[in-house]
């Protein structure tokens, strides 16, 4: 399965309110929802703030990772994303 993975975690998590996270990851899950009906994406969360994404091409993958960083920080918080082709 060909494909790109983005991988983040929110940046200083632990020092946000509980409420500020679950804003956060609210509003991440309603993105990876929208994208899992649209296409072939896959996701999970992790370790309360880490989360994958899997993209089926890699064609638009830049443009997925600017949109997660940019929700992030309308929530008044970062996100560190790598970015790694799927075998």
């Amino acid at each position: 399965m060909n494909g790109t993975v983005i991988s983040g975690d929110i940046i200083n998590s632990q020092k946000l309110s509980k409420d500020k996270l679950t804003e956060i990851i609210n509003q991440l899950n309603e993105w990876f929802e929208f994208l899992a009906q649209s296409a072939q994406y896959q996701y999970y969360f992790f370790r309360g703030d880490g989360f994958q994404l899997y993209t089926p091409t890699s064609t638009s993958v830049f443009e997925v990772a600017i949109a997660l960083r940019l929700i992030v920080r309308a929530c008044g918080s970062d996100v560190r994303l790598s970015i790694a082709e799927s075998p």
